[in-house]
C-alpha cells in the first residue's frame, strides 16, 4: 500500500481510495482499516478529491514519504552486501 502511494506520488499520480484498495488486493474492509492505521501512525492523510467531491483521495505525509525513502534505500544496501557476499562466495574471476 505504502510502496503503491509512494510510486504513484512520484509519477505525479493522484490515487483514490478506492484504487488503493483495488491494488491492496484484499477485501476493501481490510484494506480500510490499514489505511487507518497507516493515518494513525501519520503515514497518509485523506484529502477531498476537488473534481469530484464524491472521492477521497489519499497522499503521503512527509514522514510517510520519509519512511519510505530510508526502506528503500536499506533495501539497495542489502542488495549491494548480497552481491558481494556472493562475489566472495564464488571466489576470484577467472
Amino acid at each position: 500500500m505504502l510502496l503503491d502511494l509512494f510510486l504513484q506520488e512520484r509519477q505525479g499520480n493522484l490515487v483514490s481510495i478506492m484504487s488503493i484498495c483495488t491494488a491492496a488486493d484484499v477485501p476493501p474492509t481490510t484494506a480500510l482499516r490499514y489505511l487507518g492505521l497507516l493515518m494513525e501512525m501519520g503515514f497518509v492523510h485523506r484529502i477531498e478529491d476537488r473534481q469530484d467531491r464524491r472521492r477521497q483521495l489519499v497522499r503521503l505525509t512527509p514522514a510517510g514519504q520519509g519512511a519510505m525513502e530510508k526502506l528503500l534505500t536499506r533495501f539497495e544496501e542489502a542488495e549491494q552486501k548480497a552481491d558481494r557476499t556472493v562475489q566472495v562466495l564464488r571466489g576470484p574471476a577467472q
